[in-house]
This record gives C-alpha cells, structure tokens and sequence, in this order.
C-alpha cells in the first residue's frame, strides 16, 4: 500500500518489491501474493489486467512479475521480484 498511497515511489511511474523467499518455494509464494492482489483489487488500485503477470521486461529470471494501480498520477507498475534466500 505504500507505493499506492505514495509514501513510497512519489511522483515516480514504477517501483519494486522484493521477496525473500527463505523456504524457497518461489512458487507457492508468488500464489500466495497473487491471491492477496485478486482479492484486493479496488483496495490496490488495480488496472487491468488486474492481476499479478510475469514481467514485461527481461530480466532472465522467472522470479519476477508485475501489477498495474492506477493512482492520481496515472498508471503506476510495480514489479515484484521473489529470491529464494
């Protein structure tokens, strides 16, 4: 919620979350996050897709994904990188 509410990222069009994973099951991780933004989206600010996807850019890792909210300043992206730790 900080990047939605703009305690962090102000004024900026991305931010970034990292995930320590320290089971390791990236996986059941990334489900467990992806759960909590399907259940939440008016609460985030969701834009469509509405849902956490894996990432547009190309990082060479699975690990990450991305959400779109939409927030005063227009549409925001918040890519979210698992590490298995």
């Amino acid at each position: 919620m900080c990047f939605i509410d703009q305690r962090y990222a102000r004024g900026l069009t991305e931010g970034a979350m990292l995930g320590y994973v320290f089971d390791g099951e990236i996986e059941k991780a990334r489900d467990s996050i992806a759960a909590s933004i399907a259940a939440n989206p008016k609460k985030l600010r969701c834009a469509a897709p509405f849902c956490l996807v894996p990432s547009r850019i190309e990082t060479g890792h699975t690990s990450v994904g991305e959400t779109s909210h939409s927030i005063p300043q227009g549409l925001f992206t918040i890519y979210h990188l698992f590490v298995a730790v």
